[in-house]
Formats: structure tokens, C-alpha cells, sequence
């Protein structure tokens, strides 16, 4: 017998016999001897699999016990494509994977036109194209489906029939539902509860002290979560017929910072669009908040791009954040580096990049020197900036861009004249002087030299105190990001939910202004279109009788500044 055989089950003896003492003999001796214990298994080698869907010969061979069924996985916000596989004689979801042709969950995806016997021949483990099109769900996306059968599953309406708090509830059926839901009532046997019926008013208003809240309709608020494919129906035909203004969906939940932040850097806070890095061509991502394949939807695709990047490309993901959690990959060396902030310090993290950026010339001078898309199409640029903008200082309309109409003016930097912005192709792009215009001398920054004045209101020492970090790594970062010209992104979705969000997510956007990656080609771009399929060419469910258009503004006071409220303007009127 060889000696090191011989060692080992004379050291098996062992073990179990001091388990004996400790009151583990069984379990530790069938380890330890590796016995059979416990319930048998269907089969020693697959142990309980499932049976699979079907065989693969030449051609897919499909198991008729069971059914596959496309669909789209509503585990999060993501709503990735998923293929579900159902027992036929149990009518049970046993299984969730990932759909090919989804590009949520397969990078390449399979071509549209691909038949879906062949799908499956392609994703056979004796095919050459297995891992090129392999298809994936996450953890939750495998285990999602387990909410159908779910005991705590609600499938009925249920109503409160103890005191607020006490978690009482019954069930009900629909019609109960509606009716006290339109008509009130005494519900609860605490008094009296307006229905919709008597909340639906559109001509008197809500508040007759405010009377820009809109009418008393707009008392009912209507709080939406994750888009699963009933958001628009609600929005469209529902909110509008009745006439309310109040709908709150998942954004204000998960990232109404960011997405209020990106909508002020690109100036339209009626679509709030958001900007994402383009993972394929990037050289240097700074991410905030957490990894792209942890949160930031689609963060499953983000994961794989993100893979794709270190691996294959040229990709260095910095992602700075309180906790490490799958920020950091040792794997990819040097492509990966977790810069550990304190909560909180991400805004003075940014002030300091910028200060850095700046003050040293960091940033793409000729890029920001661009003053309209005018300029912009007769350089063949990607975008422009309003840095060059000049900005009102004077008492009266101090901070209002000088214009010529609803165009803004710059200084031309070749012969320094004051000129529509449409004339300029560069303009100044540090300016704090006085400019005559209709007669009238304006003190003026510009947007660039305002910048500037607010990087630089503290020092470089407080603004590392305040991140929790020293100074030299934000000097190292500001140099890195930049190394990269355009190829150089920033991203922060849902990682700026804190108190000083909305100019946090402004200030990291600003970034990338400083190096001019919007619209660019390793840069960043706003999400992509979709389909208008509440207005085909049959059907158009937008138009209807009865529709209204909701007036005043939402009881969270979302997109309406706070001194236009008549009510507050009097009060400051009489102070």
C-alpha cells in the first residue's frame, strides 16, 4: 500500500474518533471516510437535475413534457429577455434562463431572423458557437419565478381592518375594491374617506391660496415602481382621463439625483435623459457609487461589456465608493482600482478632479471653445458646451446668460469682438470684463471662469479631508482620466441618492465635459429609442374622448422652481 494512502485512512480513523467527543460522529465521518449519508439522490452523477428540454442530434429534438416560453424577466428594473421553461403536467415554472436574442442577456445576441429550432442547436455544448452566444440570467432572474408560487404571494385585494399599524388586513374581491375606491365611505370605522369620484374636480382648485397647484383632481397621487409593462397604461389612460398630475414612478425612488443632474447638464428636464459610457471603446471609466455589473441598469449587460473592456480591449474601470463590494477584480491587474471615499464624499472627490483639471490645463480647450451647433456642424464635432457662454455678474438679472434675442453672445478669441454665438467657431474661453451691448456695459463672466471660481472656493487639502482620501490620489486621478482624450467616461446611476445628489452627479458629469465625451466614440451618449407602440398605425391608444391635459404642478414639486409659488413670492413681497 502506498505510505501516503496509508496516512490518510489511518488519519480518517482519527478524525472520526475525536468527532465521537464532540457529539459529530455521523456527520463528520461520512465526510471524512466519504460515505453515502443522508437522502438518496435520483443520480450519482447529475444528482436531482432537471430533465432537459430536449436532445440535439442534427436537428433539436424537443422534450414535449415540457413547454418554452420567451418572455421578459421583471427581477428588476433591467427587464431582461429570458427563456422560461415550463412542466407541462404540473403547469409549474421549474426554470429561467437567458434569451439569446436579448441583448440584455447574450453579447453578440443572436440575429432576429435566427428560426428558434436553431436557436437551440447553436446553444448545444457540441456546438462551435456555444460560448459565443451563450445566453445568461443573474442569481435574482434565476430565482424570480419562485414569486408565482410564493405563499405570501397577494392575489387578492387586501383592506386594513385593525388600527394603522397592527398589520391586519382581510381579503376582497375587485368589485368591493372599486366601489369604495371611487365612491369613499366610512371604510376603516374611523370616519370618513373621500372617494375618487368626489376627488375628480377640474375646475376648482386644490388650494385657493396656490391656485397654480391646478385643481382639487390632483389630490390623487399615483406611486408607480418598476416599469412591468403597465407604467404607460397607467400614465397614459389613466392619470390623463382623470386629470391628476401626481405620478411617481421608480425614478423618484432609485435615481431621480442622477437622472435631475444629467437632465440639467444636457439641458432638458422634459425627457431627462442620461448619459452611459460607451463600455466598447473606453480607455478609463470612473464609476461612482458601485461596479457597473453590480447596480445601474441594465447592469447585467454592463457586467459583459464590462468584461469585454478589461479583457479584450483596453479598459481601466476605477470605481470609487464607501464599500468594495465587487468593485475591485484582481484578475484584470491593473485595468481595475477601487478608491475607497468616505459616504458622502463624492462631490468633494469631483470639486477636487476639477480643480485639478483646470488649474493645471487638463482639460480639451479647442473642444470647450465651441459655442453652438452651428460651430459644432462646421467643425464636424460630436457636441458643444455653453462654457464659453457669458454670464450676467450686474445686480439686475445677475446670472442670466447675455443674449441677442434667445441667443447667447461670446467673444470671438481671434479678433475678441462680442458676437452671436452661431457667428464663432472658438470663443473666449476665460472671460471677466465688462462688454457693451445695446448700449449698455455688462460686468460678464464666463461659464468656464465660473467654473473655475467654484472649484476653487476650497482648497485641494479640504476637499481630500472631506473624501477621505489624501490629495495626491486626486491629483493622480484628474491626470489619468485626462491621459485618455475623449475615451474617458464617467457614470453614477442610482449611486448619488444622498442629500447633495443633484449637484454631485452635476459635478461628475462636468467631468466629462472637461474632456469632451459627449456624443464621442469611447465617451458617453443618452439612452437609446424605442418603440411608439401606444401610436401605430391602427391603434393610436394616446387619443381618446375624455382625455385631459393635466394642469399645476406635482405635490413634490418636480420641475417647478421654488420662487415661482405665488403664495411664497407674497410672503417675500411683504418682508
Amino acid at each position: 500500500m502506498n505510505k501516503n494512502r496509508r496516512r490518510f485512512l489511518l488519519g480518517t480513523t482519527v478524525v472520526a474518533g475525536c468527532a465521537s467527543v464532540v457529539g459529530y460522529k455521523d456527520t463528520l465521518k461520512a465526510a471524512a471516510t466519504m460515505s453515502r449519508n443522508g437522502v438518496k439522490t435520483q443520480d450519482p452523477i447529475y444528482t436531482n437535475s432537471l430533465e432537459t428540454e430536449g436532445e440535439i442530434e442534427k436537428i433539436f429534438s424537443k422534450n414535449e413534457e415540457f413547454s418554452l416560453r420567451n418572455s421578459v424577466c421583471n427581477g428588476c428594473t433591467t427587464h431582461c429577455g429570458v427563456r422560461v421553461k415550463v412542466d407541462n403536467k404540473k403547469d409549474t415554472v421549474v426554470k429561467v434562463s437567458g434569451n439569446p436574442y436579448s441583448p440584455l442577456s447574450t453579447d453578440p445576441w443572436l440575429p432576429y431572423n435566427t428560426p428558434i429550432e436553431k436557436s437551440f442547436s447553436l446553444l448545444g455544448k457540441d456546438s462551435k458557437d456555444y460560448t459565443k452566444y451563450r445566453s445568461t440570467a443573474c442569481a435574482r432572474g434565476n430565482v424570480v419565478f419562485d414569486k408565482i408560487n410564493n405563499e405570501l404571494r397577494v392575489l387578492k385585494p387586501l383592506k386594513r381592518v385593525g388600527k394603522r399599524g397592527e398589520n391586519r388586513w382581510k381579503e376582497i374581491e375587485i368589485e368591493q375594491l372599486l366601489e369604495e375606491i371611487t365612491k369613499g365611505g366610512n371604510l376603516f370605522g374611523e370616519g370618513e374617506v373621500e372617494g375618487l369620484a368626489s376627488i375628480r374636480d377640474l375646475k376648482n382648485p386644490l388650494k385657493k391660496e396656490n391656485p397654480e397647484m391646478g385643481p382639487k383632481a390632483n389630490q390623487l397621487c399615483i406611486l408607480g415602481t418598476g416599469d412591468d409593462g403597465r407604467k404607460a397604461y397607467m400614465v397614459h389612460r389613466f392619470r390623463n382621463s382623470f386629470g391628476t398630475v401626481n405620478y411617481q414612478g421608480h425614478t423618484s425612488i432609485c435615481g431621480l439625483s442622477m437622472r435631475s443632474g444629467e437632465a440639467s447638464y444636457l439641458g432638458d428636464f422634459k425627457k431627462y435623459p442620461h448619459l452611459k459610457p460607451d463600455f466598447e471603446y473606453c480607455e478609463y471609466l470612473l464609476t461612482f457609487g458601485t461596479a457597473p455589473g453590480q447596480a445601474g441598469n441594465p447592469f447585467k449587460r454592463q457586467g459583459k461589456l464590462l468584461v469585454k473592456g478589461r479583457v479584450k480591449e483596453n479598459l481601466k474601470c476605477v470605481t470609487v465608493a464607501p464599500m468594495l463590494t465587487n468593485s475591485d477584480n484582481i484578475a484584470v491587474g491593473e485595468k481595475s482600482e477601487w478608491i475607497p471615499i468616505l459616504p458622502g464624499g463624492d462631490l468633494a472627490f469631483a470639486m477636487g478632479l476639477l480643480q485639478v483639471i483646470i488649474n493645471e490645463s487638463l482639460y480639451n480647450e479647442k473642444y470647450l471653445r465651441i459655442p453652438s451647433i452651428q460651430a459644432q456642424k462646421r467643425l464636424n464635432d460630436a457636441s458643444y458646451t455653453n462654457a464659453a457662454h457669458l454670464i450676467i455678474q450686474d445686480e439686475e438679472k445677475k446670472g442670466h446668460i447675455l443674449q441677442d434675442g434667445k441667443e447667447a453672445l461670446v467673444i470671438d478669441s481671434v479678433d475678441k469682438i462680442l458676437k452671436k454665438a452661431s457667428l464663432v467657431d472658438q470663443a473666449e474661453l476665460f472671460v471677466n470684463q465688462e462688454v457693451v451691448f445695446d448700449n449698455k456695459t455688462y460686468k460678464v463672466k464666463s461659464a468656464m471662469t465660473l467654473l473655475k471660481n467654484s472649484a476653487d472656493e476650497q482648497t485641494l487639502d479640504t476637499y481630500a479631508k472631506e473624501a477621505g482620501i489624501n490629495k495626491e490620489k486626486i491629483i493622480s486621478v484628474a491626470r489619468e482620466f485626462t491621459s485618455h482624450g475623449r475615451k474617458a467616461a464617467t457614470d453614477c446611476h442610482g449611486g448619488t441618492m444622498h442629500t447633495t445628489g443633484f449637484y454631485t452627479t452635476y459635478a461628475i458629469m462636468m467631468l466629462g465635459a472637461m474632456v469632451g465625451n459627449l456624443n464621442y466614440k469611447g465617451g458617453m451618449s443618452s439612452g437609446g429609442g424605442r418603440y411608439k407602440d401606444f401610436k401605430g398605425l391602427k391603434y393610436n391608444l394616446l387619443g381618446y374622448k375624455g382625455k385631459v391635459k393635466p394642469k399645476g404642478y406635482r405635490v413634490d414639486k418636480t420641475r417647478v422652481a421654488y420662487e415661482k409659488q405665488q403664495n411664497i413670492n407674497k410672503k417675500l413681497n411683504k418682508a
